[in-house]
């Protein structure tokens, strides 16, 4: 945790300010002062040491999948494939959002209150389900195909893909902190913190906890319970025609119909009394709770929209090639039934076009250089945005949320160049990248109970997670060895990425440049055998830099920053079966 309001230094006020009074922030952000940031000082942490608050933080993932490929080769100039798959996965965690380790002050005027730990919103598994428990199956049938004079190859194809639940819910726990009123004198009241503390949240072992030290106001648990499913189809054909051995263009063509069903069975359980759980349906709360699927909310999102693509290539000679593209691209629509209030979002439409060339050269120096510009005008981009609970609607027990967003118009430019030499066993690649965004519109669409929602970009300016430059640099040198003996290659690379903007939301938005070294050892081959060894060190010179934030500003008065990882090293054993 940096920079928390009352505690932090160099804050630009007339964009941020203080936090809203009576809002969560105006209430934890001294908290996060006289606790995270105080302790963190006091016993002098490094910039890897981090505090969490959850009893079991954890992340566990189970998954498998078994693919098909049949391929049936049906004459000289006709190839059919067919590719299946299934897979299923599943995953639970348990953690602190804000990654908090917060206890209730000393000042509270209940003393059975105090030192009691609690969170600002926190993550646990149902104790029935998984946070997420999905299979996924996929069919697609290639005819690949080309003409007598060897002039047209093409792919003509169908692709179809379903995913649904493992189980009747995915599910998660997270205690939630609220502010509300209370009454002071006729027609005037005082804003509240409640928050909710608990010894066991699998059992609903939880007590509520307000400011005042009163236990009027009810805890809150907020029971997330969904399940997805997905359905999507795709027809699509594609085709080269050379014209001479120079000139070939290629065009493309895809027809997809997505369909996503999301259901949310959300349910609030508040406890008006210590270990006492009552249980609501956040979207009706008239249902009785006692089974989620009457508190079941269905949102449904469909579209289907044409793709294509357009290339021209040309080889003035054997070893350059010129070409243009342009591509019409789609990504679908989607839903989050496990808000408070569901929420769903359009697809989004990219037209991209690039023109560019590659070379290559042989000989005792030997290598290539490609270089590329391209330009894709977005509309209706999806961006993650902020959901944050609206502090001037009394008694408001919507949690913080993040929900995708169609953004309006943005823009994404550049060029893109890389390069390779080689000689006597040296190898050199280097490769740059410019990149130019621009948000051009956004209108916020409105979400009950929540203040407009930002996406951590300014109209006029650039996209979050969008550097203007990134540098890379791999040296490498294979020694000249027997063959009996194996292939060992030792490499480098150096990564300079330039600072960019994750967020315009928080003073913590714009993340410093990088400059991460690593390095790599490996033997291939070892004596003849079908035995791999690599050696590996990342981060070389354990450099300090942020990667993103987690936009807690605006609900906490607090941010937070996700890290690099530090310096690590390891090794890595590969074995071969079956000749490869």
């Amino acid at each position: 945790m940096a920079n928390v309001a009352g505690c932090d230094q160099g804050v630009d006020r007339s964009r941020f300010g203080l936090p809203t009074p009576g809002s969560t922030a105006s209430f934890l952000a001294p908290i996060a002062c006289s606790q995270g940031l105080a302790r963190a000082k006091a016993q002098d942490y490094g910039y890897w040491d981090v505090e969490n608050g959850h009893p079991d933080p954890s992340l566990k993932i189970k998954q498998w999948s078994v693919i098909n490929t049949t391929t049936w080769q049906a004459s000289d100039a006709i190839t059919i494939k067919n590719i299946a798959s299934y897979q299923e996965f599943r995953q639970s965690q348990g953690f602190n959002i804000g990654a908090d380790n917060y206890v209730i002050p000393d000042t509270n005027p209940n003393p059975a209150f105090r030192g009691l730990p609690f969170t600002w919103v926190g993550l646990n598994p149902d104790p029935n389900f998984d946070n997420v428990e999905q299979y996924t199956a996929t069919e697609e049938l290639q005819i690949q195909g080309r003409t007598s004079d060897g002039k047209l190859n093409y792919v003509l194809g169908g692709y179809y893909e379903t995913s649904g639940p493992l189980s009747p819910f995915q599910g998660s726990y997270s205690p939630i902190t609220y502010t509300s009123s209370a009454p002071v004198a006729p027609g005037v009241t005082i804003p509240v913190l409640v928050t909710i503390s608990c010894s066991d949240i699998n059992t609903l072992q939880c007590r509520g906890v307000d400011s005042l030290g009163s236990g009027r106001f009810p805890g809150l648990v907020q029971n997330s319970l969904t399940r997805y499913r997905y359905e999507n189809i795709g027809f699509f054909a594609q085709g080269t025609y050379n014209f001479t051995d120079q000139l070939s263009v290629t065009g493309g063509i895809r027809y997809t119909i997505d369909k996503v069903k999301g259901q949310g069975a959300t349910r609030q359980i508040f406890f008006f009394a210590p270990n006492t759980p009552t249980f609501t349906c956040a979207a009706y709360p008239t249902r009785p709770a006692d089974n989620p699927e009457n508190c079941l909310t269905t949102i449904k999102q469909k579209s289907e929209k044409p793709t294509w693509l357009i290339d021209i290539d040309y080889k003035p000679m054997p070893d350059v090639l010129l070409y243009a593209k342009y591509s019409r691209g789609y990504r679908q629509g989607n839903v989050n039934a496990s808000n408070t209030v569901p929420v769903a979002w359009g697809p989004e439409k990219v037209d991209a076009y690039e023109i560019g060339f590659k070379t290559s050269f042989r000989g005792t120096l030997s290598g290539y250089l490609n270089a590329a510009a391209f330009y894709n005008d977005f509309s209706d981009q999806q961006l993650a945005a902020n959901l944050n609970p609206d502090p001037s609607i009394p008694n408001n027990t919507n949690s913080p949320a993040q929900a995708i967003v169609n953004a309006g118009k943005s823009k994404i430019q550049g060029i893109e160049v890389d390069a390779a030499l080689a000689a006597y066993g040296f190898n050199l690649t280097l490769g740059y990248a410019y990149l130019d965004t621009k948000l051009k519109s956004y209108t916020p669409p409105i979400f009950p109970g929540y203040l407009p929602p930002t996406t951590g970009a300014l109209v006029g300016g650039e996209l979050p997670q969008s550097p203007k430059h990134r540098v890379t640099i791999t040296p490498s040198y294979t020694l000249p060895l027997d063959d009996s003996i194996g292939q060992i290659t030792l490499a480098a690379t150096y990564t300079y990425t330039a600072k960019q903007v994750a967020s315009n939301d928080t003073p913590l938005g714009i993340l410093p440049s990088s400059n991460l070294w690593n390095l790599n050892l490996n033997w291939n081959s070892i004596g003849g055998s079908p035995v791999d060894l690599s050696g590996f060190i990342t981060n070389l010179t354990n450099e300090k830099y942020p990667i993103f934030v987690g936009n807690s500003w605006a609900s906490t008065g607090t941010e937070s920053l996700i890290l690099g990882q530090p310096r690590m090293y390891g090794l890595r054993l590969k074995v071969r079966f079956g000749g490869e």
